[in-house]
């Protein structure tokens, strides 16, 4: 079932792409007996689905026909293995090596001989819908969601997309002018900055409500090297993440404040990711757009449930306890010593207008037009009926069999 024509289609490894290429296409018999019989179980199988669906990549220069009918097919099975995966009791029973648990066992390799209680940290899988990864220290457990992964990718598939274009455009200028460029993706009038800005609020306003969060789409990146740089960055806040919960773990808390705690495990992870091959430029680009976004979904949390009574002057827009979290001293003397290469200081550049382009979108729109999207995406990303979606699964699986019948002699078990 693969296209005759790959170009521009990539695969997603270190996401679940494998549990889906590599495992039969599960026979609709099968499946008869484990579809979903709650709202919650719709829920999880939509999550699931979202994981799946997005682990290939098709950038714009897929042609046309090759797009709509491979990624027709790749929808069809990915739907129908997240049926099979969530009856088996993903997240908890994983069909493969997953990445949370690739990265903290290359940490805890690192990072044990220091500090030999590490090796009992296990990684905990969930699916709710958030930024956050968190820790239970006193049971040696990391708690991280699957579905975060899908969310930070979608973003930085989005940044990077921005960043080519903006630095396309910055080299199309007689003078190569940077600032003028980053003031145009700021503030410029332009329906496809607008577009992408929508896509990543989307997400972020979704983190807000149980929804079916496949609803949302995937977006493509422009080429390979779009995708490239959006799974490098994607992979570093990972493990960025993962390695502050392990100096939740090992750094005593008791007498430090909140504020304290927070920047401590800030630094332990800086370090711990210090000799990443990427180099100091990525990693510290990684970590300032990770801290960005978290910014941005505070602020639309304290504009949703926050008591406001000046919609211009009584909001946090800056969100500078998130922000301060950037520029700790630790990464303050790592840029005096490794500087940043050119392509992750311009793709910073370009990041952060567009981070002020979205915050000037939720100005402009205000308190009832903030709410009114909010409720409009409640509405559009609602999660299905049962009843239908169990007619669009049973129509998918039909289909998918009818218009490849060798699939009938490569029945899943």
């Amino acid at each position: 079932m693969e296209p005759d024509n790959r170009a521009g289609i990539f695969f997603d490894v270190d996401s679940f792409w494998m549990s889906v290429a590599d495992a039969p296409v599960p026979y609709p018999p099968t499946l008869l007996g484990v579809l979903p019989r709650t709202d919650l179980d719709v829920l999880r199988v939509c999550s699931i689905f979202a994981i799946l669906r997005s682990s290939t990549i098709f950038t714009e220069l897929v042609p046309a026909d090759v797009f709509d009918n491979f990624q027709r097919d790749w929808r069809r099975i990915s739907l129908m293995h997240a049926v099979k995966y969530s009856a088996e009791g993903l997240p908890v029973s994983t069909p493969v090596r997953h990445w949370s648990r690739i990265y903290l066992e290359k940490l805890v390799g690192s990072l044990s001989g220091e500090h030999p209680q590490l090796s009992s940290v296990k990684v905990i899988l969930g699916l709710e819908h958030r930024f956050y990864a968190w820790s239970i220290p006193s049971k040696f457990e990391i708690h991280i969601s699957l579905v975060m992964r899908h969310y930070l990718m979608t973003t930085n598939i989005i940044f990077s997309n921005v960043v080519q274009w903006a630095m396309n455009l910055e080299e199309r200028l007689d003078d190569g002018d940077k600032e003028a460029v980053a003031a145009f993706v700021t503030r410029g009038p332009n329906a496809a900055l607008d577009k992408l800005s929508d896509s990543i609020l989307g997400y972020l306003f979704s983190l807000f409500f149980d929804c079916n969060v496949s609803a949302l789409g995937a977006p493509r990146p422009r080429d390979e090297r779009t995708f490239r740089i959006a799974n490098r960055i994607t992979n570093l806040q990972l493990e960025f993440m993962i390695a502050h919960e392990l100096g939740h773990i090992v750094i005593p808390e008791d007498g430090l404040s909140a504020a304290e705690i927070e920047g401590r495990c800030d630094d332990f992870a800086r370090e711990a990711l210090k000799d990443e091959p990427e180099g100091p430029g990525w990693v510290l680009l990684s970590i300032s757009l990770l801290f960005r976004v978290m910014a941005l979904e505070r602020l639309i949390g304290h504009l949703l449930y926050g008591s406001i009574s000046d919609w211009r002057h009584g909001v946090d827009w800056d969100q500078m306890a998130v922000l301060e979290r950037i520029g700790s001293p630790l990464s303050a003397s790592w840029v005096e010593s490794n500087a940043m290469t050119a392509f992750p200081s311009s793709f910073e550049s370009y990041s952060m207008a567009l981070f002020e382009r979205m915050k000037y979108r939720l100005k402009d729109l205000g308190k009832a037009g903030v709410y009114s999207h909010f409720s409009e995406l409640k509405e559009d990303m609602s999660i299905p009926d049962r009843d239908d979606f169990i007619k669009q699964l049973m129509a998918a699986m039909v289909s998918l069999h009818l218009e490849h019948p060798e699939l009938r002699d490569m029945k899943g078990e």
